[in-house]
This record gives C-alpha cells, structure tokens and sequence, in this order.
C-alpha cells in the first residue's frame, strides 16, 4: 500500500490496451455486451434512486448513460468510445476491495468492517447496428479478466452460459458474480468474445486497482450557543451517532471510491458567543434557523473555525509550553554541541558571512554617508546585497543542518521521540529553526489540523440555514467549504428519519472537493468568467484614473517625509539591526524585513511602478490571460446537468443518493 497519489494513468492504460485488440469479424454473434449495476437498472425502462432495490452501494460502479451522466467533458473524459466494438460503445468501470486479509495489518479498520469484494454485475447484450443484417441472434460469450487476482464465476476465464446451458439471445439480460481474491495493483480491463478466445471482442469491463486505500477521519464537535466562547476539556459520547455513520460510509458510500473513514466515537463541546454569528431566528414552527444570505455561509463558517481555533490553542498552551520545552532544550543542545562537526562547519561559515555582511554595511555606508537617502543607497549597494544573499544562504545551511541534527536527535531519545509521537511537532519545529523563532513564540498559531482530518462541527441548536420566509419548512441542512476539510451539519439532517447518513455523506463529498453535479455546466463557467471580466475592466480604468489625477512629486514627497522619520548615521543602522561581531545577535536580530527605510524605499518604488500606464497594461493582460487559462480548465470540467438529472449520484439534489462516478473517485482521492 503507497501514499496517497493524485495521478490518473488510465486513460493512458486503456489506450494501450485498445490498440492491442485485434480486429476480426464476429464468427457468430456480432453485438455488444453493456454492463449495469444492477437488474433494474438494466431493464427497457431503467430504475435508480429508490425504485432499485438490488443497488445499495456497496460497490462501486459508473457507466456512462447521457441522459445521467451529462455531455460535458469531465462527463465523457473516462469514457473514450471503442470504436472495434462500435462507434459509441464505451466501457464502464467497477470497484471492489481486496480480502481484509490482505491488508489489516496495513490498514486498521473496524472489526465490523467487512469490505466488498464480490459483486453480481448484469449486462445486456444488444445488436451491433453495423452488421444487423450479416449475424444470428443468438450465440456464447467468452471471457478473460487477464488477472488470476480476478474472477468471474470462480474462474480467470472461460466460456458463460445462460440459463439451462443455453446460447445468449440479443435483446436479453443476464447476470455474473465477479470476484476480487487479492490485490489488484493495475487497471484491469475485462474483455468479453463472442462464440470462444478467437472471437471478436464485444464487450469491456474496467476494474480499478485496489492497492491504494485511502484513509480519512472524521473528529465530531456538538456546538451549543450562549454568551461565551469555550471549549471543553471532557468530551461526550457519541458512538451511537458514530457507529452506523462510519457503517454506512464505509459499506455504501465512500467504500466505493476505496476510501476508508473513521469516525471518532466522542465529540468535543464548542461553546460559541451566539452574538459573534449571524443571527438565529425563529420559524413559525419554532425551530431555530439562520437566513441565508449572501455572506452569511462564509461569515458563520470563518466565525466557527475561528472561535474552535481560538479555544484550541488556550486549551494546549500549558502543555505545549512543557513539551516545546523539553523539544527546545535538545534543539539547544544540539547547537551547542562540539562533536557535530558538519554542524560546527555550517555554524563557521554563516559567522564568518555575518561579520563580512556588517563590515560591507560599515564601509559602504561611509561612502553614501554625505548623500541624500544613504541608508537606502546603503542596502540598494550591490555589494551589500552580495553579502546579504551569501550570509542568508550561509544562515539557512546551519539552520536545516540544526533541523536535521535535531529530529536525530529526538528519535534516538525515547521520552523524546514519544512526545513527538507520529511527527506531532515536526513541522513546528522546522518553522523554529529555520525562521530562528523560539517554540514557545509559535503557540499562538494552532489550529485545526486538516491533513487526512475532517472537522464535523454538529448544530442541534440551528435546524437549518434557509433563504425563504420564515414560515416555510425545509432549508439547507448542511453546508461545507469544497475542500477545506470543516462541514457544517445542522438538526435537519440530524434528526432525519430516512436520509441521515445520505445529507451528511453528501457534505463529507464537499469536504473532499466535490461540487454539486449541476453546478458543473458551461453556462456556469461563462458566467463566472464574464463577471470576472468586468471587474477587471472596472479595476484598470480606476488604475488609469488614478494615475491621470495623481499630482507630480507626490512620490518624492511621500518617499522624502518617510527617510526623514528615519534616516540617520551609522549607529542608526547599527540600532535597527543590533549588529555586532557576535554571531548569535547577528543571526537573531538580522532580517532584511526589519529594514522599515529600506522597505519604505522599495514600497514606492513599486507604487509607482504599479501607477505607470504600461504596468496598467501589463497587469491587466496577465490577468486576462489567467482568467482565460481558467476558463479553458472550467471547461474541462463540465457536465451540463440540472439539479436531478443525475438521478442518484450522491452530489445532487432531491434524489435518492447512492453512488460517486469514476471521476469523482479520482478527484477525491486528492483530498482525503
């Protein structure tokens, strides 16, 4: 099992595998084998959603059908005709799971899990409209999954029968059990023969490979309202909401996608200033609400992250003030040990470039010293900035040799390793060392963290967030931001009776960067590019505006009341950058951001670049160009579907939810 990876490679497998089939005529039943989830979804007039009964989800399934599917091109990306078959033929795929077996040691899952990897396909067999005239309509169908990992019927290949051992006719349909024995590290494309192995190739089943699970947890946060902001240390138990969620997740939702989810038994307790969000009202029904308008999706969602945020870091600052103590001890004595000499080298060379730095400041200060502005003619020298790159490269050698000297360090110490249990500070500690900032100086900073994480903050108090008047019932049950990794599930979809898990399932498909499958359309993108536009427009000719009414010499005016504020002698530079020949003061208290002349300087300088007609020009091309490249990939993505249309993908609307298609597994494997 490999690390996530968001590479797709089988349009590229498939177009190998196309070209290798070999071109003949069908020797007797010259038709084409199309493959379905289901019986009733096979039949003349197909059922989905809640009309069939035999699709639950529990494996995962996508064939290509227009009417559902859409004729954008994200809808036809996966799905290349394979004209040997027929013009319009196109493939479909399947997944299914490896035995637990195989990989439970590897990946820790429920002991009630039991994966998917068994599956009854049915297929129709319909007429290929080229050859009406010259085939029977009746024959037998051969098969070879090209796998011994993948079996159809018990068996990697051979001949299917219908009932009673008769031939298959046109028109009928018919089922298989297909089975996955072991991992599946490649696509692994099913073909099907009229008549025996020599017969032409009438039908394609893709099956994806199994030898990457993807792993995603969920942590529950119950948010209450009152006139106060906390967050409590206990938490509660909420397994029975837990339990048959993570079932359903994993047996009939994500599990199609090989997406595996935990979803943690407790939830924290989040108590939020109810005055610090948009506010709550009341229905005629009385249930609580927040009206949805324009802003107030992003304001509550910014607000809540926010406060949780917040109320994390004063719930860790104890803590995290012993542990980055005890971390910050052995970066210490790392960097003052003498027996590292690679680091003792590293830490030779930056001292030595700091003293060279301070004495090039020194001399060339000396020769701007009778000029106007000579602290920016100062650092504006080349031969400053010369040394001010040497000494930073130099600075940031001995910076990453500490690092690494120091993550040695603490795996090789056992209290220390445990404290920084499954890399817990690593990241805090390279932002330390390499930025030459103090661990405890970086506490302020915590927040959630998303990597392989979703944060479902649960709303008993709200029942939904709605747009219509207060005396309709229904609203938003739910909301999340596409990617971010934080949902908001609110008490309608809580205390639903019958869709539950499919509203809650359908925001965690957010949470891994799906979008709604109607709002995937052409006229979507053109829109969005044509506001995108005006703005744009708008905002040069306010730029050319400004530039005609702005007076000569402001510049100079305002750069000149700024260097008298702060230009000065020597010891002036020498006070801004406490420099000295010591060089732990140099390396701590030297950056060129602390420079407030200098930057001042380069900040008009690039105001008025900014204001001159040409950069207006040059500006406004390069984000036109950026708006059109986005464009191009928008439309890329589309589907041109309404709200429905999909019938049952768990994206839509107002339907009965039950599967992802093949792209949508693809794009959530980037964000689990």
């Amino acid at each position: 099992f490999e690390e996530k990876k968001c590479e797709d490679n089988f349009l590229t497998d498939f177009n190998t595998f196309i070209k290798k089939i070999r071109i003949v005529t069908a020797k007797n039943l010259d038709c084409e084998v199309t493959f379905y989830k289901s019986e009733e979804e096979a039949q003349k007039n197909p059922k989905y959603g809640t009309d069939d009964k035999s699709y639950n989800g529990s494996f995962g399934f996508d064939n290509y059908k227009e009417n559902l599917s859409g004729k954008g091109n994200l809808s036809l990306k996966y799905f290349p005709s394979v004209e040997s078959i027929d013009d319009d033929y196109k493939a479909s795929f399947l997944s299914l799971w490896p035995p637990k077996s195989k990989f439970d040691n590897i990946l820790k899952t429920s002991p009630t899990f039991k994966p998917t990897t068994k599956a009854k396909i049915w297929f129709k067999i319909t007429q290929n409209e080229k050859n009406k005239d010259k085939t029977k309509s009746s024959g037998n169908l051969y098969y070879d999954t090209g796998n011994k990992n993948l079996l159809i019927n018990g068996r990697q290949k051979g001949t299917l029968f219908a009932a009673n051992n008769t031939n298959f006719n046109i028109g009928n349909i018919y089922s298989l059990n297909i089975e996955c024995t072991n991992i599946l590290t490649d696509y692994i494309f099913i073909t099907f023969k009229e008549t025996d192995q020599n017969g032409k190739v009438v039908g394609i089943l893709n099956t994806v490979p199994n030898d990457k699970i993807y792993t995603t947890k969920i942590n529950l946060i119950n948010v209450n309202f009152s006139s106060i902001n906390s967050l409590r240390t206990t938490k509660t138990d909420y397994s029975s909401f837990a339990k048959p969620l993570q079932q359903y997740l994993n047996t009939q939702c994500f599990n199609q996608a090989l997406i595996y989810i935990t979803v943690a038994n407790d939830a924290s307790n989040l108590q939020v200033n109810k005055f610090q969000i948009p506010s709550i009202l009341r229905d005629a029904y009385g249930k609580n609400y927040v009206k949805n308008t324009k802003n107030a999706k992003g304001i509550f969602s910014t607000t809540i992250k926010n406060i949780y945020n917040n109320q994390l870091t004063i719930n860790s600052k104890d803590k995290l003030t012993s542990d980055y103590a005890k971390i910050q001890k052995a970066i210490d004595e790392v960097d003052t040990s003498p027996f590292n000499t690679a680091l003792v080298k590293y830490k030779d060379e930056a001292r030595y470039s700091a003293i060279q730095l301070l004495k090039t400041i020194i001399k060339q200060f000396n020769r701007y010293k009778r000029e106007t502005f000579r602290i920016a003619k100062t650092y504006e020298d080349t031969q400053v900035k010369e040394a001010i790159s040497t000494y930073e490269k130099d600075v940031l050698a001995y910076r990453k040799e500490l690092y690494f000297k120091t993550i040695d360090k603490i795996n090789n110490y056992a209290e220390l390793r445990l404290l920084n249990k499954e890399d817990k500070y690593t990241k805090k500690i390279e932002e330390s060392i390499l930025n030459n900032i103090p661990l405890d100086e970086t506490i302020s900073g915590i927040s959630a963290n998303t990597t392989n994480t979703i944060y479902m903050f649960l709303y008993k108090d709200i029942e939904v967030f709605k747009s219509e008047s207060s005396n309709k019932e229904g609203g938003v049950a739910g909301f999340t931001e596409n990617g971010e990794g934080f949902t908001h599930i609110f008490d309608l979809a809580l205390s639903h009776k019958t869709k539950k898990h499919e509203l809650i399932a359908h925001e965690i498909g957010h949470a891994f960067g799906l979008k709604h499958t109607f709002e995937l359309n052409q006229k979507e993108v053109e829109k969005e590019f044509n506001n995108a536009f005006k703005k744009l427009e708008k905002k040069k000719k306010e730029k050319i505006e400004k530039l005609d009414n702005q007076k000569g010499g402001d510049m100079e005016s305002s750069y000149g009341n700024i260097k008298r504020s702060n230009d000065g002698d020597l010891n002036h530079i020498k006070y801004k950058l406490k420099l000295n020949k010591d060089f732990s003061s140099v390396d701590k208290k030297f950056s060129i951001k602390t420079m407030n002349d200098y930057m001042n300087y380069e900040l008009i300088k690039r105001k008025r670049a900014k204001l001159s007609l040409v950069n207006i020009e040059a500006d406004f091309n390069k984000e036109k160009l950026r708006l059109e490249n986005k464009k191009a990939v928008d439309l890329e993505k589309t589907l041109n579907l309404s709200i429905k249309q999909s019938k049952e993908n768990f994206m839509d609307y107002d339907i009965e939810r039950k599967n992802f298609w093949y792209w949508q597994w693809q794009t959530m494997y980037c964000n689990t």
